[in-house]
């Protein structure tokens, strides 16, 4: 006889009902979670399914929906942070649920932009948007926007996140 495709997810919430729980079905386009308090025994084959640890439910979620999230070995002070290369099914070895490792959504980054006055004096905001930067130096420095305004973008600094 061969085991159901989720009997070691069931079999792990079962051991621990600390775990979340998530779920998307075949028709949707996003995974949502089942909360603990709904939360009874019934598999459909029309959904999928994946555990990961409690503190690490916003991480999972958002890299369940498409998000890249990174690891390192929480036992290493230097350790670099690594992409999650798996796949997005449950499997027992999931980085998720296992001891050792930090999780994180990477961080985006995007670039931004800076405003140059008359004499040099630099905007005291930088912003993702040009129309932002020019709209805050209307309103907020109305001499200095009347004479010169040197825009500067610098690309790939600022996290978006």
């Amino acid at each position: 006889m061969s085991k159901h495709k989720y009997a070691s997810l069931i079999s792990e919430k079962l051991n621990n009902m600390d775990l979340c729980l998530f779920h998307k079905h075949l028709s949707w386009d996003s995974w949502k979670e089942i909360e603990s308090r709904d939360f009874h025994l019934v598999i459909d084959d029309n959904f999928d399914y994946f555990l990961c640890e409690k503190d690490r439910r916003d991480s999972c979620f958002r890299w369940l929906n498409g998000e890249v999230a990174q690891y390192r070995i929480n036992d290493e002070l230097e350790s670099e942070w690594s992409d999650i290369q798996e796949e997005r099914e449950w499997k027992k070895d999931s980085l998720f649920v296992s001891n050792g490792v930090d999780i994180r959504i990477k961080p985006r980054t995007s670039d931004i932009f800076i405003g140059i006055m008359k004499g040099g004096t630099v905007c005291d905001r930088a912003f993702f948007l040009e129309s932002d930067l020019t709209d805050y130096v209307k309103g907020n420095y109305p001499e200095e926007y009347s004479c010169t305004l040197e825009i500067k973008k610098i690309e790939g600094h600022g996290k978006c996140d």
